[in-house]
């Protein structure tokens, strides 16, 4: 399946069946830092999408439900349905109720869970005895001296944290 990608997903409903692969081309028609990775927390997927090419992801998803994926920015949003493999799964009566159940607790809605499930994002979870934690940011944050001393300000108002530069 095709799915463009310009400011948002196109289509960012996606849908597939249990058990098979799913190959998906994301066609990136632009060069913004937002779009530059797409991220599947559910299947712990994270992929690089280069500027105006067109990047194949394969996976296979295993389990009927509803699974978000976003940029890796979290801020451009599409879904995944996985529809059961069998006719006799089809959604119906309380097998669809338990599939709907299921998906709301596989959606992933917020972004620290999303920097968790694939290890991008502002969220780092320190092994235990860890004395210090060291990251860089995304490009788009140092560009201007007001967007450094801005993202600077905010990681220093952060509890446990004693310097930003």
């Amino acid at each position: 399946m095709d799915v463009r990608v310009k400011g948002g997903y196109a289509p960012n409903l996606i849908r597939a069946t249990a058990g098979m692969p799913l190959r998906l081309r994301f066609d990136r028609q632009e060069s913004s830092d937002c779009t530059a990775r797409v991220v599947f927390p559910d299947f712990r997927l994270s992929t690089s999408l280069l500027p105006f090419r067109t990047t194949t992801v394969e996976f296979k998803p295993t389990e009927p439900g509803q699974y978000g994926f976003a940029c890796g920015m979290n801020m451009l949003h599409g879904t995944l349905i996985v529809d059961p493999a069998h006719a006799a799964d089809a959604p119906d009566g309380k097998d669809r109720q338990a599939r709907e159940e299921r998906a709301r607790d596989h959606a992933v809605e917020d972004t620290e869970a999303t920097a968790r499930a694939v290890g991008v994002g502002p969220r780092v979870n320190p092994h235990p005895g860890c004395e210090r934690v060291q990251f860089a940011l995304p490009g788009w944050s140092r560009t201007l001296p007001a967007n450094a001393a801005k993202v600077e300000a905010q990681l220093r108002a952060i509890g446990g944290v004693d310097s930003a530069r």
